[in-house]
């Protein structure tokens, strides 16, 4: 190669051609500094002998910088930047290195937040997704939580921590989330109360009364066939002993008969709760205050129903 450069070089052998030839031996063939110190003594030779002082400097730190980067690009520092996505990966990266920071903190321990009752409205599992430009199974996004809820136990005593969570919440939401009030009668002592089952949702206001109770506008033995679905409603006031003693209006939506009564009994247990706050403990032994978060589970493909099978032929 050596000689192949010296009949192709031109008598007045200028220094960014130097540098070329010098980054080319480096990078293309393991050619060692011995050689390289030959190519910069060629160099030398064919300089014109007129050339000034200035151009001989800007040669020798063109010479110096192609020893000190044998790469032309620069590597990065963040060893994220290897991964499969960078911004993932140096996200839980960090959240690991602000854990192992607090001696207290273990990273599998689910015990550390359970005492907190108000957490902050953390991203969604979409909205996580966006935002790190990665496509998060639901245990990754699971484990992802739950490093932040255990970093969240510290976010008061380490600005570091709380400046990395804040990323992590709902936009527009706090860190912090507020301590929500607890329901009371309003100015015309009436209470408001929501309860839901299934795919029903249901709100409730209740006033003293005579026991007049109206859903969306009509009365319940007209708006509910089922005797079921009455005694299903009127159980709260039952076990209140206050069958005459409240007028409820009612708003419900969405799901059936049977998932509407158990939305709007739930709205109107927890509104006896506020007027009779000692009614509390009857009410969740009954489980009445509580939502049922159970769902149907949906109809599979191939399949009669949710678990159903079709009956095997032999033949």
């Amino acid at each position: 190669m050596l000689t192949t450069l010296r009949t192709a070089a031109p008598i007045a052998l200028r220094p960014i051609a130097v540098a070329r030839s010098v980054r080319l031996l480096r990078l293309c063939s393991p050619v060692s500094i011995r050689a390289t110190s030959s190519v910069r003594t060629y160099a030398s030779h064919f300089s014109p002998s007129g050339s000034s002082s200035k151009s001989s400097s800007q040669s020798t730190d063109s010479y110096k910088y192609v020893l000190r980067n044998p790469h032309p690009v620069t590597r990065p520092d963040d060893l994220a930047y290897f991964t499969g996505n960078p911004r993932y990966f140096a996200s839980i990266m960090a959240l690991n290195t602000l854990i192992r920071k607090h001696p207290g903190l273990g990273f599998r321990d689910a015990t550390q937040y359970e005492a907190t009752r108000q957490k902050p409205k953390w991203m969604s599992m979409m909205e996580m997704q966006e935002y790190l430009e990665y496509k998060l199974v639901k245990s990754s996004y699971d484990e992802l939580i739950h490093k932040l809820n255990i970093l969240y136990t510290v976010q008061g005593s380490d600005p570091e921590v709380s400046k990395l969570l804040q990323t992590f919440v709902k936009p527009g939401a706090a860190l912090v989330a507020l301590t929500r009030p607890a329901p009371s009668l309003d100015e015309f002592s009436r209470s408001y109360s929501y309860g839901s089952r299934k795919t029903a949702r249901a709100q409730a206001w209740i006033v003293p009364g005579d026991g007049q109770v109206y859903v969306n506008g009509t009365h319940i033995s007209e708006y509910f066939a089922e005797d079921f679905d009455r005694e299903t409603i009127l159980r709260p006031l039952v076990i209140a002993k206050a069958i005459a003693k409240y007028n409820i209006w009612s708003l419900v939506k969405g799901g059936g008969q049977s998932g509407q009564a158990a939305a709007v009994a739930v709205a109107i247990a927890r509104g006896v709760v506020i007027h009779d706050p000692l009614l509390e403990p009857a009410m969740k032994e009954a489980r009445l205050i509580t939502i049922d978060t159970r769902q149907v589970e949906r109809k599979k493909t191939g399949q009669p129903g949710a678990r159903k099978k079709n009956t095997w032929v032999k033949r």
